[in-house]
């Protein structure tokens, strides 16, 4: 009896020590998860201190690429249960059209490689090139992704994923006008029940910020509405394609990256965004 009670108290303190090092986060009326563990994209190593993932006094959410004990940090969070069709609007207060060139920015909705909806910012390594990336998963079929050159102005700019059972829209809002859009009707688009909801923030390839300081991504808030809700949100004018538009639907280089003319295409990145051990040849 002695030893079985002495096996239970053992399990009970292991439980306790996990349940003490898991961190999470309330944002926006949710309880959001932090990846802790190394890996992909990039691969990088996650970091989820209160210095790099915490919302601030005014509500936000500020997630961190920082060096921590001598070592470059990523972040991410996620929820851990699914939400569904619908719209899902994040208001971001960071200037994502002016990344760091090695960064990247994303609210994303994630089931596997195969099965993700992505609103992704960032040069990927080529500077003045496309910044704002729309893309249903595998990003390669041809109609998957439309790319953006984007211009903000400071201040809070609206994002939305628009996802329906027969095609999914994206839009940039900012000052009441659409500043990106793109509808998607492929065949790519998934039944809903698995996916979860992130947003990360992370390095290319693992490679440091190039101003080698600390980056940050902030969300201003977080807002959703079910599929078929009353209260569905109109985009402000009629959607219509943005411009311009530099890439075309199929391209070919590392983690995503625009097709610029006459630049050779570099080796594909195995990818993955979940906290389990997958991976995808994407980007």
């Amino acid at each position: 009896m002695k030893k079985l009670l002495y096996f239970f108290g053992i399990l009970l303190c292991l439980g306790s020590v996990s349940a003490a090092q898991a961190r999470s986060v309330d944002f926006s009326g949710f309880s959001w998860q932090i990846r802790t563990e190394a890996g992909f994209p990039g691969p990088n190593t996650w970091g989820d201190n209160a210095k790099e993932v915490f919302v601030d006094s005014t509500g936000r959410l500020h997630l961190l690429v920082s060096i921590q004990n001598g070592q470059w940090h990523s972040t991410e969070v996620y929820l851990d249960k699914s939400l569904g069709y619908g719209q899902y609007i994040f208001d971001i207060d960071s200037a994502v059209d002016k990344l760091d060139t090695n960064l990247v920015a994303s609210p994303f909705l994630y089931q596997d490689d195969s099965h993700e909806i992505d609103i992704e910012y960032s040069y990927w390594q080529i500077p003045k090139s496309p910044n704002l990336h729309f893309s249903a998963q595998p990003y390669l079929v041809k109609g998957n992704i439309k790319s953006f050159n984007v211009n903000l102005d400071p201040g809070t700019t609206r994002n939305i994923i628009d996802w329906q059972p027969n095609k999914i829209l994206f839009s940039t809002v900012q000052n009441n006008e659409i500043i990106a859009n793109y509808e998607y009707t492929g065949s790519n688009n998934f039944n809903p029940g698995k996916e979860q909801l992130h947003f990360n923030f992370w390095q290319i390839n693992g490679s440091a910020p190039l101003n080698k300081t600390t980056n940050e991504f902030i969300i201003k808030n977080f807002s959703f509405i079910p599929y078929g809700s009353d209260l569905a949100v109109a985009p402000p004018t009629p959607l219509i394609s943005s411009t311009p538009v530099v890439i075309d639907q199929t391209p070919a280089a590392v983690q995503q990256k625009p097709v610029v003319e006459n630049s050779a295409p570099a080796p594909v990145e195995k990818k993955r965004h979940h906290r389990h051990n997958k991976k995808s040849h994407r980007r």
